[in-house]
């Protein structure tokens, strides 16, 4: 509509003109782009003709709902790149994910409406009692920030260690994060820990605490 207002100069635009158009619109996905606009012409040309008053109220209409469509992209746009710039501050692991970006990240984290560290701090509070003896809690990205080191050392009085994935995304053994994979992967050998099977969350915790025991005396 914006490169061709009526159907009249649709019909007798010309093929050339009329095929780099439809090339450039449908972005290459077109595999004979020429044949394609000889059959919008010929559509064009065949088709049904209103009277001039009804069209250029419908011209009109049209014009202006392509102006609102193209002032809404425009500031999606714009939120979109706000925002990337407010995520180039805050650590996001989702984006390691193959095929997320950080504006899909960022729309996922909000419809989880809790975020790890916040999640990680309420489960910290609830077990302060278990947590007394440990000095050091092994983290990944998703947790960094001196807000949320500040904030576990004020509760438990531990300090937090980032141990960061390896940046040229090949396997390399990792000395602190290999020990909490190794451990997972202790317990998934375990028939009742390889999925979250129970109905209750005290029954799932002492699974894994038999799990833990029989882990250590095999070791021991």
């Amino acid at each position: 509509m914006e490169h061709f207002e009526t159907v009249d100069e649709l019909a007798n635009a010309d093929l050339d003109e009329l095929t780099a158009f439809v090339n450039k619109a449908g972005h290459g996905r077109f595999a004979d782009p020429e044949a394609t606009a000889k059959a919008v012409q010929a559509a064009a040309r065949s088709s049904f003709r209103l009277p001039q008053t009804v069209n250029d109220s419908i011209n009109r209409v049209m014009s202006v709902s392509i102006a609102a469509m193209r002032a809404l992209e425009s500031q999606i746009k714009a939120l979109e790149k706000a925002i990337e710039q407010q995520f180039e501050i805050i650590p996001n692991p989702l984006t390691s994910i193959p095929g997320i970006g950080k504006v899909y990240s960022a729309g996922i984290i909000a419809e989880i409406d809790v975020t790890d560290r916040d999640g990680a701090i309420q489960m910290i509070l609830l077990n302060l009692d278990n947590l007394s003896c440990v000095k050091k809690f092994l983290v990944d990205v998703g947790y960094s920030g001196e807000r949320f080191a500040n904030q576990i050392k004020e509760i438990c009085g531990a300090q937090v260690e980032v141990v960061k994935r390896n940046e040229l995304h090949k396997f390399v053994v990792l000395p602190r994060r290999w020990v909490v994979e190794h451990l997972f992967g202790w317990l998934d050998k375990f028939r009742r820990l390889w999925k979250n099977c129970e109905r209750k969350l005290c029954i799932s915790a002492q699974i894994l605490t038999f799990a833990l025991i029989a882990v250590l005396v095999r070791r021991f």
